[in-house]
């Protein structure tokens, strides 16, 4: 089932939202037209969950916002239209040139600095799940115990 496109600023301003988070880069211009292109082909799933409306309104405020939602999701969601929506951003900017060198490449340096920098990725996908959990949890848990959608 396909969805009715949004005006275009408030797709753009989420599409601007979700690269900073995927990528630490703002969309040009190529990129922002394929999401607004391709958006509406992300099937609309269960967003008619109160969790999944809550999850994309979150992801929106911005990158660390989305960081938050995007781990909840990950772990309670795994298939929520903002998985989704992230999923097809990270397809378009990887073969979208000048995004697709940073996120196709390997990082370089030596081993120990890699592994600390492997040491924090972890330790804030973790710190962003709790947070995730906090904020989020009892919203998911009331819906469904609740039978709200």
């Amino acid at each position: 089932m396909t969805q009715a496109v949004p005006a275009v600023e408030p797709l753009a301003a989420e599409c601007r939202v979700f690269c900073r988070y995927l990528a630490d880069l703002e969309p040009s211009a190529y990129v922002l037209a394929c999401y607004q292109r391709a958006w509406p082909t992300v099937p609309a799933g269960s967003s008619h969950f109160l969790i999944d409306r809550a999850l994309l309104s979150v992801a929106r405020w911005g990158s660390l916002a989305t960081r938050v939602a995007d781990a909840y999701a990950r772990m309670f969601r795994p298939y929520a239209p903002l998985r989704q929506r992230l999923v097809l951003l990270l397809a378009i900017l990887e073969n979208s040139p000048p995004s697709d060198a940073p996120l196709n490449s390997a990082v370089e340096g030596s081993r120990p600095a890699i592994m600390v920098g492997m040491a924090l990725t972890l330790l804030t996908g973790a710190v962003c799940l709790l947070a995730g959990i906090l904020l989020l949890g009892p919203l998911h848990l009331a819906s469904v115990l609740g039978g709200k959608r």
